[in-house]
């Protein structure tokens, strides 16, 4: 029989330790480290994993449930971002059914969206989500890039790149991330609370790109991931600044900031209609790795 308990601070490793099996068992599914796990917990969204859900058949946890809300500007209503990840064993006895009852019963809202990423074949899968009424919205591709960094390019004279000093300039850094993807699909505002909880991450970096005035005009933000990979989280320039080659110039600046920390691998993700930045990172050779399928559905009644 299935147990359903609330995650504690406590189970982290345990947590880890299950996400990492489901990793040898299924290769396009990604198991963060435990100090990176440990920080999307503390996201604000999470709020220290209140709402995350284990299932377990007696002490071995087959499936868990990690859930949050949060506000987007192309919604109406709240949406609850969620994801159902269950073993072999736990797949067979309805683990995942089970949590998503679970999923429906955390909110009373009735215009709330639940909103899910699929990658990797030991989510719930899309058959399930079928059935409850989900329905595909967008499709993200995942890249990747092996090997040592192209050479960094001298920057135009008018600018200069250095590391952001987080306290100055997080407002001008969440400005440049709000106003590049304000038309985005699910867009929910940068904060600088929230950015400033990644700052911190081991072999993470955040650089800025800014004129001889003085004036932010481009960031870059790069953080460590897993088995060696970086993740080249964030690249913006400002509309007023774009098409100048210096999106080029960040990406190449984030490439060997990782490369610094020794990731030979790199990974970032970017909406399959961005042709512009789908052709880009092809020109610095990152190659597709998967395709990850966002679902959304109204909240079942």
């Amino acid at each position: 029989m299935i147990e359903v308990r609330r995650y504690q601070a406590s189970d982290l490793l345990e947590v880890t330790t299950f996400l990492r099996s489901i990793q040898s068992l299924d290769p396009d599914f990604d198991a963060p480290e435990d100090a990176a796990f440990a920080n999307f917990v503390n996201q604000s969204v999470n709020r220290g994993g209140k709402d995350f859900r284990l299932a377990y058949v007696g002490d071995r946890l087959v499936g868990a449930l990690f859930s949050g809300r949060y506000k987007v500007l192309d919604r109406a209503d709240w949406v609850r971002g969620f994801r159902i990840i269950v073993n072999p064993q736990g797949r067979a006895l309805g683990a995942a059914d089970m949590l998503h009852d679970v999923l429906n019963e955390q909110d009373i809202d009735r215009g709330l969206i639940h909103r899910t990423v699929l990658a990797g074949e030991q989510s719930c899968d899309s058959d399930l989500l079928n059935e409850r009424g989900f329905e595909l919205v967008q499709r993200i591709v995942i890249m990747r890039r092996l090997g040592p960094p192209p050479a960094l390019n001298a920057l135009p004279s008018n600018f200069s790149i250095r590391d952001a000093d987080i306290h100055r300039d997080a407002p001008f850094i969440t400005h440049l991330s709000n106003v590049a993807n304000r038309r985005n699909f699910g867009f929910a505002p940068l904060l600088e609370s929230e950015l400033k909880e990644t700052v911190d991450a081991p072999g993470g970096r955040l650089l800025v790109l800014e004129t001889k005035q003085g004036r932010v005009v481009g960031s870059t933000q790069t953080l460590p991931f897993f088995d060696n990979v970086g993740v080249l989280h964030s690249v913006y320039v400002d509309p007023e600044f774009q098409g100048r080659g210096l999106g080029r110039f960040l990406v190449l600046a984030a490439l060997n900031a990782l490369a610094q920390h020794g990731y030979r691998c790199v990974e970032l993700s970017v909406d399959e209609k961005n042709i512009t930045a789908n052709n880009l990172y092809s020109t610095l050779d990152f190659e597709v790795y998967r395709i990850d399928e966002t679902f959304e559905r109204i909240r079942a009644q």
